[in-house]
């Protein structure tokens, strides 16, 4: 194999490589895809779908996903369904610690195009998923 062959290789594996393993399960994929609240629940509720099942390079379940990525909608259901706030990905991130990397993201871009309403979105994430950290605390 000639070395510009293998450069291409190492390449596209390197910037798809991330993306495969994130889409581990349909319901991340759902998450990430952008597919929608209703292709979520119905994965939640008719495809017998581990709703805390990650992946196992970086164990991100769907509710980190959809702290990163996701609607308020996606996390409020999740969390509905019993999406455990408390697991960590391999960096020891929670949602939460997601969600608020995402706020303070879309914040430094506020002037640059970025819309109030996904920020306040994000707030609401923020918020949802930090009273089900409180409540988790309270009940154990």
């Amino acid at each position: 194999m000639n070395l510009k062959k293998l450069s291409l290789i190492a390449l596209v594996s390197v910037s798809v490589a991330p993306n495969i393993h994130a889409l581990s399960n349909p319901l991340n994929e759902a998450i990430i895809a952008h597919q929608g609240i209703g292709k979520v629940e119905k994965l939640i509720t008719e495809s017998n779908v581990e709703i805390n099942n990650d992946n196992s390079v970086n164990k991100m379940t769907a509710l980190h996903w959809a702290a990163r990525r996701g609607t308020v909608q996606e996390v409020q259901l999740l969390l509905q369904y019993g999406a455990n706030s408390k697991l960590e990905t391999t960096n020891g991130n929670t949602a939460l610690d997601l969600a608020k990397e995402r706020l303070e993201q879309e914040q430094s871009k506020q002037g640059k195009k970025r819309k109030k309403s996904e920020i306040e979105q994000t707030k609401a994430i923020v918020l949802l998923l930090t009273d089900d950290m409180l409540v988790a605390k309270v009940t154990i």
